[in-house]
């Protein structure tokens, strides 16, 4: 039996599912930068990793991300993740694949971005329909 709301205690509040369709209105709102952070989390990005990529401190890009996050009424990077890419697979700009991070090369099994090769026995995913 579930406790009274009076007895939880904030931690065991599960997270909202987000209005994806808001979500996606929001977007536009970004800023440039926001944009280019919200990319890179859609790509699983570390904060270090968009530091680099973007020549900015990681004290920064926690900023952009705390704004995206706010702006796309999103609880968490990973729903601000999950977004980013859905959005990025849905424009022309990934209509020939997903980024790098997820596309596997066709003849090894080994993904782009860290070389690394599926176990044995584990077949590459199917190719997402369009």
């Amino acid at each position: 039996m579930p406790l009274p709301s009076a007895v939880r205690k904030p931690t065991d509040r599960r997270p909202e599912v987000p209005n994806w369709e808001a979500v996606f209105t929001m977007i536009p709102e970004l800023s440039q930068r926001e944009r280019e952070v919200f990319r890179a989390l859609g790509e699983g990005a570390s904060n270090r990793t968009i530091a680099g990529r973007l020549h900015i401190t990681e004290r920064t890009v926690k900023a952009h991300v705390a704004q995206v996050l706010a702006k796309l009424r999103v609880e968490s990077r990973l729903q601000a993740g999950i977004a980013a890419y859905a959005w990025a697979m849905s424009t022309e700009q990934y209509k020939s694949g997903p980024p790098l991070p997820f596309r596997l090369l066709p003849d090894t099994g080994t993904r782009a971005a860290d070389g690394v090769r599926p176990a044995a026995g584990v077949t590459a995913p199917a190719p997402l329909s369009r």
